[in-house]
């Protein structure tokens, strides 16, 4: 992605090979001592859900050290005001997010979930770590309310999705929402290459005409939409270590 025309993909770029100031990597130490004390104590300190459930959401359902680390460093490069995540689980990801807004010193996150138990977890994984200012839970489907949500709140200009890992589901979404998002913003989809369905979403999105520049990190994809004249998107590969 080096020496790309994009403005907001050159300040990725750069955001990705320049490593982190030592407060951002202590911030995300943080999360991640607290990350292993939830899956190691089960329901100790949680009695919201069972050990066995606590120690699955905090580990395989949540993003790995490598991938959260990725959503961090898009947030301190796009440096959103609002940021809209589609599937919370226990708050690992959006701890990620809401430290970025840390570093940037703005940002608010809503996160929604349909698990109340994984809703009343993270609640208290953000209280823990300090970032509830930054953070709200809504518990509900999709469907129940991310309408509201969005109505509810300033034009979001992030939006991660992070649910309902369906090619329909994936794309609908993204029809959805990118008419109703800031006239510049980003929408960032996991498990873009889960199965073959995921894959023929992420290529349906990354050629919407809304799209100004796509990025696929192969775990990941983003794509930076802009609305009114544009010249043609641009494409990249980036492979996250």
């Amino acid at each position: 992605m080096a020496d790309c025309p994009n403005p907001e993909i050159a300040r990725i770029s750069g955001g990705l090979r320049g490593g982190r100031p030592s407060a951002a990597g202590s911030r995300i130490a943080e999360i991640e001592r607290y990350r292993s004390q939830l899956s190691s104590r089960g329901a100790a300190d949680h009695h919201a859900m069972s050990p066995t459930r606590l120690q699955a959401l905090a580990g395989i359902a949540s993003k790995s050290p490598r991938w959260a680390a990725l959503i961090f460093d898009l947030v301190v490069a796009l440096r959103p005001a609002h940021v809209l995540e589609m599937g919370t689980a226990v708050g690992i990801s959006g701890a990620y997010i809401a430290s970025g807004y840390e570093s940037n010193g703005l940002g608010e996150l809503v996160t929604i979930d349909a698990d109340l138990a994984a809703c009343e977890v993270a609640r208290q994984t953000f209280r823990d770590l300090r970032l509830d200012h930054r953070t709200t839970v809504v518990h509900g489907t999709f469907a129940e309310t991310v309408d509201f949500v969005v109505d509810g709140n300033p034009p979001f200009d992030l939006v991660f999705k992070d649910g309902d890992h369906a090619q329909s589901a994936t794309t609908d979404w993204f029809d959805h929402l990118a008419p109703r998002l800031a006239p510049t913003s980003a929408f960032l989809l996991d498990d873009i290459r889960r199965d073959r369905g995921m894959r023929q979403a992420w290529n349906q999105i990354r050629t919407r005409d809304q799209v100004a520049a796509s990025v696929d990190f192969f775990g990941m994809g983003l794509v930076l939409l802009s609305r009114g004249t544009k010249t043609p998107a641009a494409h990249f590969r980036y492979g996250v270590r």
